[in-house]
């Protein structure tokens, strides 16, 4: 029999820690700095932002061929990174949200998801290739004689 593989030697533990330490440096980074990325998709503007331990994803129709939200001037992509404002909210663990309605707010959407709430969807799915193998492994271990 031979002994199990320590989990420090599996590659699925250093295939997974980048994504991990990635994961922590931008939930930081979202205390200190506002970063968005504007752009135009057919018919909807869509704004991703990184502020204040959330990653928010806001969309909207652009009505009558121009833009009344997002862009001041019609443009296909903005990325801008600025000072997070000494007046927004140091709260490290906000609780997700979802606001929109297609006749409300003329169809703008709202969608904010805190990076704990990211982070643990991450170790969860970094936990399921060892699931797996402890029960291919107790199920092989089990079918022997």
């Amino acid at each position: 029999m031979t002994p199990a593989r320590r989990w420090y030697r599996s590659p699925v533990f250093w295939f997974a820690l980048p994504g991990l330490v990635f994961l922590g440096w931008v939930w930081v980074h979202s205390m200190h700095r506002n970063t968005t990325l504007d752009f135009t998709t057919g018919s909807h503007e869509v704004r991703i932002r990184n502020d204040g331990s959330e990653l928010g994803i806001n969309w909207h129709p652009v009505h009558a061929g121009r833009s009344i939200y997002f862009f001041p001037a019609r443009s296909s992509r903005s990325f801008k990174v600025e000072p997070r404002p000494a007046w927004a909210s140091r709260d490290w663990f906000p609780l997700p949200s979802y606001l929109g309605h297609p006749t409300v707010a003329r169809g703008h959407h709202y969608l904010d998801i805190p990076y704990w709430f990211v982070s643990l969807v991450y170790l969860g799915l970094w936990q399921l290739p060892w699931l797996g193998r402890y029960f291919r492994a107790k199920r092989i271990g089990n079918a022997m004689p």
